[in-house]
């Protein structure tokens, strides 16, 4: 059956002569063509005592998921050319709506919204075409960016100047096309050329060089041996690594820097990567704690000052290296989050209900059996191995308070805030403190810390501070800051990642509408849905003192209040 045909058969118009389908047709054999697909697919599995029916149909499903998988990222490609992002929150509310429940759309009693005729004006209601896409389909943003690369790599498109253009990595494309590769392993192995590139580039053979070296890789994925394939990945890497060029810019942006590969309830791990240069500073320090003749090795002296307890015949915490690439430039970008890796993180009934920790938090006990140094017993202090030296220095540089001069920059000095219920600092609960990033800190370390530089607890349920200044002042103080940073912990609107520190603080009630200044009427939201809430995208509802979220209609048809779950860990919806 011809292409026109069956999408007019499908649509209702089979009997019509003549008929041309409209781009509102082919959408709705779409919806049909899969509704019929599960009947299909359904009545395949009633003869499941076939070994040739059941194989046959398994092959031909890989068949369409690769198919799909192609369609996949074809379409993340033209959600960008097409500024998906643009759409008004009218056109969204009504796509969603279609696209829960398309039986009105397919029987055509309900239309689509017309494409927008001029740029729009005002607030968008996402930043990118991949914000839009990621909240509309309910995918991860990181994959969609991903599937837009892998089509800039694989799939024809246009340069900058609008001209049609084929794949970025032809050979590779060509491979992807034919079948002789999943989409996973091609893409993968594009996006690895692709980081290459900028040192290809340098390379005064580098057309020749390139065109190699993806020849070898397609080769390879062809032969269907990924671990080959990644493999010849890393030899030609390294070939380039003995190359003497200095990196490229965009080589240093996509490589150095510091990044969290993985946490855990009690570890921390990070990835760094930069210039050399920058890494003899590193080094140096490194070797003036390594030498205990030196006031920077006192080994003493650096064993009291470390939050790892240094005892004879107390093994310190082993830690493994992180499973990490060889550059920070290989980590995915995407913030770690601890909920994401440790299945501990839930809520607890101790404390408010906003105030998350360990679902297993009441069985812990203190940390005591870990030996905790005894400053009046130096005698019975070991010496910490050089790694841990290493990362002493680094964390007594930190925690040194210093005056940097007038126009100094990169030297900040950090103010540690942790908070921690009240009956539980007191002994009378168990529990732990919390870090304003969600790192846990036992009791036993925050009392003694208690004096230190710029180490503030807020302690949750305590009185003092005024908390409700009415319509005295309208922005809030520091005081006040701390109370409601300790409450939401970062930005209010599911799924927002933007930590406490880039945040700006919102009166629920508008200032202008008489709202006054007080905990229980602020929020924090980050810059884009600050706006959203102050344009009424958002809105905001208390609830035992707690701000609750209900999103725009197209991102939450049911209209649900929500916490941000990324601060505050899972937990139930209102109602």
């Amino acid at each position: 059956m011809q292409s026109d045909a069956f999408i007019a058969t499908l649509a209702g118009h089979g009997n019509t002569p003549g008929y041309s389908p409209t781009a509102d047709d082919e959408q709705r054999a779409l919806f049909e063509a899969f509704h019929q697909l599960d009947a299909l697919i359904a009545r395949l599995a009633t003869h499941g005592n076939s070994p040739v029916h059941v194989l046959l149909t398994a092959m031909t499903l890989e068949h369409a998921q690769h198919a799909l998988d192609i369609a996949k990222m074809k379409f993340a490609q033209l959600s960008r050319q097409s500024l998906v992002h643009e759409l008004p929150a009218e056109s969204l509310t009504v796509l969603r709506s279609v696209a829960d429940n398309p039986v009105a759309f397919v029987a055509g009693e309900q239309l689509l919204p017309e494409d927008p005729r001029t740029v729009p004006t005002g607030r968008l209601q996402f930043k990118t075409p991949a914000d839009c896409l990621a909240t509309m389909t309910g995918i991860d943003y990181w994959s969609v960016l991903r599937r837009i690369n892998a089509a800039d790599d694989l799939l024809p498109g246009t340069d900058q100047f609008g001209i049609p253009c084929g794949p970025r990595y032809p050979k590779l494309a060509e491979q992807l096309a034919t079948g002789q590769g999943n989409l996973s392993t091609v893409a993968a192995a594009a996006r690895k050329l692709e980081e290459m590139r900028p040192v290809i580039e340098a390379r005064p053979d580098a057309a020749e060089f390139a065109r190699g070296a993806e020849s070898r890789v397609a080769e390879s994925i062809g032969a269907g041996e990924p671990k080959n394939t990644k493999s010849l990945l890393d030899l030609i890497s390294d070939e380039l690594g003995r190359n003497d060029a200095p990196p490229t810019k965009q080589e240093l942006r996509n490589k150095t820097g510091i990044l969290v590969s993985k946490r855990t309830r009690h570890l921390t791990y990070f990835t760094a990567c930069m210039l050399n240069e920058d890494a003899e500073i590193f080094l140096s320090h490194f070797a003036a704690s390594d030498n205990a003749r030196t006031l920077a090795g006192n080994r003493r002296a650096m064993a009291k000052a470390a939050t790892i307890p240094f005892r004879p015949g107390v093994p310190a915490p082993i830690v493994e290296a992180p499973e990490a690439s060889e550059t920070a430039g290989d980590q995915d970008p995407t913030p770690t989050n601890p909920t994401d890796q440790d299945p501990l993180f839930g809520t607890s009934s101790d404390g408010p209900d906003w105030f998350d920790r360990p679902s297993r938090a009441e069985t812990f006990e203190d940390d005591s059996d870990l030996g905790e140094p005894d400053p009046d017993a130096d005698g019975d202090l070991e010496d910490p191995t050089p790694a841990q030296r290493h990362l002493q220095t680094l964390l007594n540089l930190m925690r040194t308070p210093r005056s940097p001069g007038k126009g100094a920059t990169g030297l900040p000095t950090s103010t540690l805030f942790v908070y921690i219920n009240l009956e539980t600092l007191a002994g009378l609960a168990r529990g732990a403190g919390w870090s304003a990033h969600g790192l846990e800190i036992p009791v036993s370390r925050l009392r003694q810390r208690l004096t230190e530089f710029n180490f503030i607890p807020i302690v949750l349920g305590g009185d003092g501070q005024i908390l409700d200044y009415g319509r005295a002042r309208r922005y809030p103080p520091e005081s006040m800051k701390a109370a409601i940073r300790a409450r939401d912990r970062g930005c209010l609107k599911p799924g927002c990642t933007t930590p406490p520190e880039h945040c700006e603080f919102h009166h629920i009630k508008p200032w202008s509408e008489g709202g006054g200044t007080s905990v229980q009427n602020l929020g924090m939201f980050c810059t884009s849905d600050h706006r959203a809430a102050d344009n009424g995208d958002l809105t905001i509802i208390m609830k035992n003192g707690v701000p609750w979220v209900i999103l725009p209609q197209h991102e939450d048809p049911a209209q649900i209040p929500r916490r941000n779950t990324h601060w505050q860990g899972q937990q139930p919806p209102l109602f």
